[in-house]
């Protein structure tokens, strides 16, 4: 061995011998390796900052409709007519395209109803407003008379049964997925 040689033992016992050009071009690649490694992990954290701020705001967002907030009548009886009067609404998301364009209707307390119509035409609209998922843009959502914007959130929603088209399930039994939404029970 010359003594201008540079020589490694790898893990595996295995020797190798390097004259001082090829151990400094084997030095600078494995350098550029490590140097596009870091650059990838750099992209990767301004990625992640970037979706940090986005998620931050959104834990931040104070909502428009507080279902914690114990604010708001609990009427100890209640019919359950529901009535929408002159309603306009459309999403933030789609401001410029009105879902409900002052609709009047009124669902009688005791009967069933089924609202029927084309894809986009504001079934799921009605029933998000019903459930003050959100606030109409005017007019008003009624509950025996009583503006919703009126009642307990909370209140208002433990009043209301639903069954959707597409029911979202966990992956247990049907009385697990009911128990689930029963916060606060005996069943909890």
């Amino acid at each position: 061995m010359q003594n201008s040689e540079t020589t490694i033992l790898t893990e595996a016992n295995n020797v190798y011998h390097f004259s001082p050009p090829q151990a400094g071009t084997s030095g600078i690649l494995q350098a550029q390796n490590h140097t596009e490694t870091i650059q990838e992990i750099a992209v990767a954290i301004t990625c992640a900052c970037g979706a940090a701020v986005k998620l931050f705001a959104t834990i931040e967002c104070v909502p428009d409709i507080d279902s914690a907030n114990p604010r708001g009548l609990k009427p100890s009886k209640v019919t359950g007519e529901i009535m929408f009067k002159e309603v306009k609404f459309s999403y933030l998301s789609c401001a410029d395209v009105p879902i409900l364009k002052g609709i009047d209707i009124t669902f009688p307390a005791g009967k069933t109803t089924a609202l029927v119509g084309a894809s986009g035409s504001g079934k799921s609209t009605i029933v998000s407003l019903t459930e003050c998922f959100y606030n109409p843009l005017s007019g008003s959502v009624m509950l025996d008379g009583i503006d919703l914007r009126e009642l307990n959130i909370k209140w208002l929603r433990s009043q209301i049964s639903l069954v959707s088209q597409e029911p979202v399930l966990f992956a247990t039994t049907i009385r697990g997925n009911i128990k689930h939404g029963l916060i606060g029970t005996l069943l909890q």
